[in-house]
């Protein structure tokens, strides 16, 4: 992976994680994810989207289950905790100071 590519896939997750954790139940679909992520510049497939729900679910970070053919992502102690500064995950990016 390219050092541009690693960056866009760190920020990526971080973006999904505190998105997930502004959400009530932390929950959200996988369309509304990608449609969050083109607000802050990342306009990405379904299928780029879905490959970086699973491997944050791989970090424990979020649990996937797949509902009328979307995959619904909630937040985990893990995820929380990476988003709150208090356990950093790698591969992540660092979340913002008021997230």
């Amino acid at each position: 992976m390219t050092d541009y590519r690693k960056h866009v896939a760190e920020d990526v997750r971080r973006i999904v994680l505190e998105t997930l954790a502004r959400e009530p139940g932390a929950t959200l679909n996988e369309n509304l994810i990608g449609r969050m992520l083109e607000s802050y510049g990342h306009r990405k497939t379904a299928a780029y989207i879905s490959d970086e729900l699973a491997w944050l679910e791989r970090q424990h970070a979020i649990s996937l289950i797949e509902a009328g053919g979307l995959l619904i992502a909630t937040m985990l102690t893990r995820g929380q905790e990476h988003v709150e500064r208090r356990a950093l995950i790698p591969g992540v990016a660092k979340p913002a100071l008021d997230a």
